[in-house]
């Protein structure tokens, strides 16, 4: 992981911790390309920090920094650009679903209506799906 980053973002003796994570780019192997970022909850600023974990390298070390960060929980044996590939499903998979839903509350013949429901129920399943 070339410069990684981890940001802590501090409001009114509040702090939060915000991180991207940071892949070679496909196109062009001298740059980075950067997923969206992930933030932990607001915490008191001056609350009780954890420990650093324990890593052999710094691509370690960020690799366990982040992981709590998103909004999936990690998956046995499957590295954290497999989680990241996952979340960014899941998050376009939310967004079809809020496009759904808001198409059926405009809708107002019930034929149609019958139809759009039909989708959502079906691109709900898949969004379960990706967040088990």
């Amino acid at each position: 992981m070339q410069f990684s980053i981890l940001f802590e973002l501090t409001f009114e003796a509040r702090a939060q911790v915000v991180a991207a994570y940071k892949r070679p780019c496909e196109a062009v192997a001298t740059r980075w390309t950067l997923s969206g970022y992930f933030a932990s909850d607001w915490q008191p600023a001056h609350c009780e920090r954890a420990t650093m974990p324990v890593a052999l390298n710094l691509g370690g070390l960020y690799v366990q920094l982040l992981q709590p960060l998103t909004p999936l929980p990690a998956r046995p044996q499957k590295s954290l650009a497999a989680l990241v590939e996952r979340v960014t499903k899941m998050q376009a998979a939310q967004r079809e679903v809020d496009k759904t839903f808001a198409r059926l509350e405009q809708e107002k013949q019930f034929n149609r209506k019958v139809e759009i429901n039909a989708t959502l129920r079906q691109r709900k399943a898949e969004l379960e799906g990706l967040t088990r």
